[in-house]
């Protein structure tokens, strides 16, 4: 692989492939981040298939290396456990970190974190 494209936001489902530049026709968005992911066109569906397999982390291969519930810090600085990892990692360019979405067990709070950090919390360093 030549390049790699990494994942962005993209508010708008129409517009330009990632690998071409020709009129995208599919967004492929990261798992549970529905305004992340590639724009493709009609011909370089592998390949931006291919870029998404290089810059994301499965949910499911995560929930492997924790518990059922993992240990969050909220933004007042408080840790938190009983919260669960909701979607695929991502990297969003080149030897940045990773993020992941994670929710409490009730689903009625989400944080979009580094996987560094959820690591660190959880004494995965």
């Amino acid at each position: 692989m030549n390049k790699l494209v990494y994942p962005h936001r993209s508010f708008m489902r129409t517009g330009v492939c990632d690998e071409c530049a020709k009129k995208g026709t599919k967004f492929y968005n990261v798992n549970k981040n529905p305004y992340i992911g590639l724009m493709s066109c009609d011909d370089c569906i592998q390949e931006i298939k291919k870029y998404l397999q290089h810059t994301t982390i499965k949910a499911d291969d995560l929930r492997k290396n924790f518990n059922q519930s993992i240990n969050i810090k909220r933004s007042n600085d408080r840790m938190e456990s009983d919260w669960v990892i909701h979607g695929d990692a991502f990297q969003e360019k080149k030897d940045g970190p990773f993020w992941v979405q994670v929710r409490n067990r009730h689903n009625t709070l989400s944080k979009l974190v580094k996987l560094s950090d959820v690591n660190r919390w959880n004494n995965r360093v």
